[in-house]
């Protein structure tokens, strides 16, 4: 593809499930005008979050004129490699991997969150992680070996093909590959690597708060069928490293900067709901007082 005039390449943020990926949408949307991010996102998925007013299937994006295309400086969402032959300039992917593990077990806490939120059942009778992989196999088929092979739905279990294909995709001149484990490391360098201003963030989506029960046996399941998943989040950890030794001796200062604006946003929100909890406290009390 012709490269545009632009001087900076297009940013594709590759959005594997339960990686950390609203927590650095949030971050994207700081760094990029909201009129030049493509949002990739199920139109179906009314409740899910849009992170540009520019948003759409990416058979829908796929539809736009190439100059259209070509305008936006970030197209973010899940989507399998491959997005780049879309786009009409210069474009580098940032994607981020998750130990197999405890990404199936957020999928499974994320499911009973929304069910439970939607009133489809109720926490008691939620079912159970051992269930939830027998009633959802594609979970365990290596979603993010498929995406990143360039195959959005994972309708078999990956192969080694796949997983080849994957890796060699990693690679990808100027890509930026990170883990959930090490979301603060892998912001630093994609900070430098994209130029973005400095930033702090918070957490994004977390749906923990349900204590569900992890059984030995089937955590055991899932680590039988994520050998090829864990390969590859094996060769991210190895690529990050690589990539914070080419960062050089500044690495550690800017991680520790980056780490105490976090520290200050988390106790600017603290301040900030304990106020809302005094206000809403006072407004009940005087409202009490005020009834004869």
């Amino acid at each position: 593809m012709s490269s545009s005039a632009g001087d900076e390449p297009t940013l594709l943020f590759l959005h594997i499930p339960k990686t950390g990926g609203t927590t650095l949408s949030r971050i994207l949307r700081e760094q990029y005008a909201a009129d030049r991010i493509f949002h990739v996102r199920d139109p179906e998925q009314r409740s899910a979050p849009r992170h540009s007013p520019h948003h759409g299937s990416l058979a829908d994006f796929a539809r736009l004129p190439e100059a259209q295309r070509g305008r936006f400086d970030c197209v973010l969402g899940h989507f399998a490699f491959g997005v780049h032959e879309m786009i009409p300039r210069r474009s580098r992917y940032l994607t981020l991997l998750r130990d197999p593990v405890t990404r199936c077990v957020s999928l499974h806490r994320q499911y009973v969150h929304h069910h439970v939120a939607a009133g489809t059942f109720t926490l008691a009778d939620a079912p159970s992680l051992a269930t939830y992989l027998s009633r959802t196999p594609a979970v365990l088929r290596g979603q993010p070996v498929h995406l990143l092979a360039g195959r959005e739905h994972a309708e078999r279990d990956a192969d080694e093909a796949d997983l080849e294909t994957a890796r060699t995709n990693l690679r990808h001149p100027g890509t930026i590959v990170g883990t959930l484990e090490r979301f603060d490391e892998t912001m630093v360098v994609a900070a430098r690597s994209f130029g973005w201003r400095p930033s702090s963030y918070g957490v994004e989506n977390r749906t923990s708060r349900y204590a569900l029960a992890t059984p030995p046996a089937a955590l055991a399941r899932i680590r039988a069928a994520d050998r090829l998943e864990r390969r590859l989040y094996e060769q991210a950890d190895a690529q990050l490293n690589e990539t914070i030794a080419d960062y050089g001796p500044d690495f550690a200062r800017d991680l520790a900067r980056l780490r105490r604006r976090n520290a200050a946003e988390r106790l600017g929100r603290g301040a900030t709901r304990l106020r809302e909890r005094v206000r809403s406290g006072v407004r009940a009390f005087v409202g009490r007082a005020a009834r004869p």
